[in-house]
């Protein structure tokens, strides 16, 4: 049985890709997460990837889903090439830090082919889809980036992409026809969950879910959160301020 290399974060896309491995392809499956504690959510991600296997194992007992590789980002070395290559692709568009961490990762690790779910919507997606190629093993097609001296190859020549042409309403159009929709709603996306467990409307990752198509997917309470962000935005702003200003005064900077 072949196993393949995934970054599971328990969201929408990297389950999406675990479920159609796992049970339409059959291949087995070894997680890897990545532990980062400036993000709230990060123990929720890790229970959620416990829930999912479950109930992704007992549903399909054939189903064959390691526990995760579990890493701390504060432990992955630096890489100076790979630094100064993503310092220079964010300077032209917006490119998350977890790029630059990540090829850190895998050169670290040494696990060439680790499967990167990003797809159709997707702000990484426009320094990779210019460059990637696809490649069919096994009855199962992926991009790839070949390896080269620029930028964007320094940082994702070691991933493989299974999602790079499908949005997140193809996603959950293919899990409705396949049977495994109501899996795919038990994943978790929000990194500021509220008190009581539910995703706050305002982070990235609740944006990014509302504009993709599936608002259906946050309570009615995060919605308005989100749709009153910019105030709420705002607020903490001025907050932050007036608390900078007390602290200069009684500091007595001017």
């Amino acid at each position: 049985m072949k196993t393949i290399n995934v970054l599971w974060t328990s969201g929408w896309d990297s389950t999406f890709r675990v479920l159609d491995a796992a049970v339409t392809k059959r291949f087995a499956i070894q997680p890897h997460y990545i532990i980062d504690r400036r993000r709230a959510s990060h123990a929720v991600e890790v229970l959620t990837i416990t829930l999912l296997t479950q109930m992704i194992t007992t549903r399909y007992p054939y189903a064959r889903i390691a526990p995760p590789v579990l890493t701390e980002r504060t432990d992955i070395p630096p890489d100076p090439a790979i630094d100064a290559a993503f310092g220079r692709l964010w300077e032209t568009a917006h490119l998350g830090d977890q790029n630059g961490w990540l090829a850190r990762y895998v050169r670290w690790k040494g696990v060439d082919g680790l499967e990167l779910c990003v797809h159709d919507g997707d702000k990484s997606r426009q320094f990779i889809a210019p460059l990637a190629t696809l490649v069919e093993e096994d009855g199962d097609a992926v991009h790839v980036v070949p390896p080269g001296d620029s930028d964007t190859a320094r940082l994702f020549a070691n991933f493989r992409f299974p999602l790079l042409d499908l949005t997140k309403l193809d996603m959950e159009e293919e899990a409705r026809t396949r049977g495994f929709l109501d899996i795919m709603d038990r994943t978790w996306f929000c990194h500021s969950p509220t008190a009581d467990g539910q995703p706050c409307g305002v982070c990235n990752p609740c944006t990014y879910t509302i504009e993709e198509g599936l608002a259906r997917r946050l309570p009615e309470a995060a919605l308005r959160r989100h749709a009153n962000r910019r105030r709420i935005v705002n607020r903490l702003w001025r907050r932050a301020a007036r608390t900078a200003t007390r602290t200069a005064d009684r500091l007595g900077i001017g």
